[in-house]
Parts: C-alpha cells; sequence; structure tokens
C-alpha cells in the first residue's frame, strides 16, 4: 500500500454543540446517517456522557476524508465541490470491536477512482483504495486523521 495522501482535521466541541443546538438547525440530519447517528448514540456512556463529542469526532473524520482526497489531487481541481457534496454519502462507523473505518456511498467510491486515474495518482479503476482513520475526543476537541492509500489489484506478469 502506498500513501497517497493524509488528511487531519480538529473541532472544537462546544462550537459544534452551540452548531448542533441552533434552533431550527437540521445540521445533524444533513451530515450523518441514520447508522453513523445510532452508532454514536451506542457510545454514550451512561448519563454522565454527552452525543456530542461523538458526533463531533464523526464530523472530524468526514472533513479528514475531504482533506486527504483533495490532497491527493493537489494541482487538478477537486472532484466534488465542498457546496455540492452530501456529507452522509461519507460514513464515519464503527465494525463490531468499536474501530472505526470510512465507508463511502458506491458513486461517491467511483467518482474518488475516477479522479484519481484522471489526475494520474493511481494508475487504474483497477486499484484498491484503503482509508486508515484515527479518532480521538477528549474535554473541547475531537480530531482525526486519515491516510488515503492505494494497491493495485491487478495480476503481476507471469
Amino acid at each position: 500500500m502506498n500513501t497517497l495522501a493524509i488528511g487531519i482535521d480538529m473541532v472544537h466541541v462546544p462550537s459544534f454543540a452551540e452548531q448542533l443546538g441552533a434552533p431550527g438547525t437540521a445540521f445533524a440530519q444533513r451530515t450523518f446517517t441514520a447508522r453513523e447517528l445510532r452508532q454514536a448514540a451506542d457510545r454514550v456512556v451512561g448519563g454522565q456522557d454527552s452525543l456530542v463529542p461523538h458526533l463531533a469526532v464523526r464530523w472530524a473524520g468526514k472533513e479528514a476524508v475531504v482533506k486527504a482526497w483533495s490532497g491527493a489531487l493537489f494541482g487538478y481541481p477537486p472532484a466534488v465541490g465542498v457546496d455540492q457534496l452530501d456529507w452522509r454519502e461519507i460514513e464515519i462507523l464503527n465494525d463490531r470491536w468499536g474501530r472505526p473505518h470510512v465507508q463511502l456511498v458506491p458513486s461517491l467510491s467511483e467518482t474518488l477512482l475516477g479522479s484519481l486515474c484522471a489526475a494520474g495518482v493511481i494508475p487504474s479503476a483497477a486499484t484498491q483504495i484503503r482509508w486508515h482513520l484515527s479518532l480521538s475526543h477528549e474535554v473541547d476537541y475531537a480530531q482525526a486523521q486519515v491516510h488515503l492509500s492505494a494497491a493495485s489489484t491487478e495480476l503481476p506478469p507471469r
């Protein structure tokens, strides 16, 4: 696997809480899928923990994904404008052991592969893309780091 780019993002949790709590906002519904909301709620411990840091760290993850993708396309126009991006097409989910991973909807995954091929970053759409994700949150800050890597799935010559 070759690292194509790295994306890092940090979220100020109290400011994120204000954004979520603004009257009339639908930010959470426009940003997170039902699975993400459910998994974040599952991470709340007892009545002493809040849902906000768990959503903030997922938001940081989504931002880090976009930054890594953008970084891999350095010198080329973005494949999808930030205003056109449906943030729910990038999911930050946990596996059954609680480890976070990135999942893109198939159409966005195809756009990603096409943009990386067009820019000459990867040799072909047969290249396997992998997201390596690390999330952390503590009191007032949530952060995410993403490594975007690729490996050819084409068979080597005999």
